[in-house]
């Protein structure tokens, strides 16, 4: 199973809900969304992911302190109106988690949940801060905190590893045409996990907002055998100067050109054939992202379909 770890923003939860037609049935891809801010709409966006029977997972405790009691109610709400598709999550991410965790347990720990060890925690505070927990959690492993993370002790149903195969560059003009995705996904389940996930075309980095970058940059992931690569159609150097539009416009045109209209084999994912290949307009370059991170979440369904891969829960 393919578990995509998202920071929650406002193109990740839309980039879902628009995939779910296509991801809900087959049942093998499981959105972890790492909540970061709090607003009026959420609730309702996450909502509409489930409403689609696609079943996702929240981490309930990386909103400030002072939101995360708040954040657990929309949770608790969530699962009473669907009770197998929302997962509780609480992500470990230092061995300073007594309130949290406690408040964690206590609203969610007769549920399925999930814990996500994003650091490797003394195992001994992991145990006692979950040792009560009713049912065997399913574990999500950073790739970095494993085996050590793992020392915890307490019961599993499922493991799944994370790991960030994106390669960022510090500014856009500084991307290679195409580099290497050294996805999970040939490896995972040789290594004892039964899913495994990353941070799709983002890499494991978060920016609230930023100065205009210099360049305009698309990434596409695509599927070569018996590997994964990520291709970056990026605005040409000579258009630095220029509107924002015209840097994207140079951008999608490579886009296009490299992938053809109708697709090449293998490019027929969500976010191509429902964003850039029908629509050539600048909306934002989040809506850009959203349009990349439905055809990478789609690319890797379609990776596992190939193999018959099993769901792991």
């Amino acid at each position: 199973m393919y578990f995509p770890y998202m920071r929650g923003n406002l193109n990740e939860l839309f980039a879902v809900s628009e995939l779910a037609k296509v991801t809900a049935g087959p049942g093998l891809v499981l959105p972890i969304f790492r909540v970061e801010k709090m607003d009026a709409h959420l609730y309702r966006r996450l909502e509409v992911i489930v409403e689609q029977g696609q079943r996702i997972a929240v981490i309930a405790n990386a909103v400030a302190p002072e939101s995360q009691a708040r954040l657990s109610e929309f949770v608790r709400k969530l699962l009473l109106e669907f009770p197998t598709l929302v997962i509780p999550a609480f992500e470990i991410c230092s061995g300073e988690m007594n309130v949290a965790a406690k408040l964690f347990v206590r609203s969610f720990g007769a549920e399925q949940v999930m814990l996500v060890h994003r650091m490797s925690a003394p195992a001994h505070e992991v145990h006692r801060a979950f040792a009560k927990l009713q049912k065997p959690a399913i574990h999500v492993y950073f790739q970095a905190a494993h085996p050590e993370a793992s020392q915890h002790g307490l019961a599993s149903c499922t493991d799944v590893v994370i790991s960030d195969p994106f390669m960022r560059k510090a500014k856009n003009g500084l991307y290679p045409a195409q580099s290497p995705f050294s996805s999970a996904f040939g490896l995972y389940r040789q290594a004892g996990f039964l899913g495994f996930g990353d941070f799709g075309i983002v890499g494991d980095y978060y920016k609230a907002g930023g100065g205009r970058a210099s360049n305009v940059a698309l990434h596409l992931t695509e599927r070569l055998r018996n590997k994964f690569v990520c291709n970056h159609f990026v605005s040409g150097d000579h258009l630095v100067d220029s509107h924002i539009h015209f840097q994207y416009a140079d951008a999608l045109d490579k886009l296009r050109a490299y992938v053809g209209n109708p697709p090449s084999p293998g490019f027929g994912s969500s976010g191509l054939i429902d964003g850039y290949l029908v629509d050539g307009a600048f909306h934002t370059l989040g809506v850009a992202k959203r349009w990349s991170l439905k055809g990478h979440i789609h690319t890797m369904q379609n990776a596992l379909m190939s193999v018959n891969a099993p769901r792991a829960i």
